[in-house]
């Protein structure tokens, strides 16, 4: 695997787990139990995610120690980096949520909306079924991993998102991997669903 390929990849990746598990912190003080289930179940997805991918493509060897004090020491390092990152940006959104104003609930619903659905499709189509191949097994894998990835703590959320995880994996099939018609519906979608909860809420 090329470099630029692993940085094509790898940056929508990063940046879809790091919004994901970002946009998880609104919780934090109405339901901070909520939020740290939540939380916890994504960075275990995604550890088991990243681990299958790095498997898919390059084998149990890229898992091997080649010299296991050396990357004792580069893994405790990195896992103190991740934590001063993590603190850094929860003091920073606690103090400038009180100084930056938010746009109006309806746009900052669209933008989010928007923004992860175009990043769910490229990990989750784009990637992850284009992975596993462009048939049953990728779609089944692909679909089976969206649910898990929206199961927040209910299982008839899981259903509900891995079946809709194989109509939008059926979809970019029968298009021949056409990203942006797959992504545009995903947002659609995301925003009429979103629009209907809060009408049925009665706001």
């Amino acid at each position: 695997m090329s470099a630029a390929w692993i940085v094509a990849i790898g940056t929508p990746f990063a940046l879809f787990v790091w919004f994901s598990l970002g946009y998880s912190l609104k919780w934090d003080i109405e339901r901070p139990e909520t939020a740290f289930k939540i939380v916890s179940f994504n960075i275990a997805l995604w550890g088991a995610i990243s681990f299958v991918l790095i498997w898919k493509h390059f084998g149990l060897s890229a898992f091997s120690l080649k010299n296991p004090l050396i990357e004792l020491v580069e893994g405790i390092l990195t896992a103190i980096a991740i934590g001063v990152l993590a603190v850094f940006f929860r003091f920073w959104k606690t103090k400038t949520s009180r100084k930056v104003p938010l746009p109006e609930d309806s746009a900052r619903t669209a933008i989010h909306y928007g923004i992860d659905s175009v990043l769910e499709e490229v990990i989750w189509r784009a990637f992850v079924l284009r992975a596993f191949g462009m048939g049953i097994k990728g779609l089944l894998i692909s679909s089976i991993f969206f649910g898990l990835h929206h199961i927040g703590l209910s299982l008839k959320n899981f259903v509900f998102a891995t079946l809709s995880g194989v109509i939008l994996g059926m979809a970019y099939i029968l298009t021949g991997g056409s990203f942006w018609a797959v992504a545009l519906g995903h947002v659609v979608y995301n925003l009429v669903i979103s629009r209907w909860m809060r009408l049925k809420d009665g706001e």
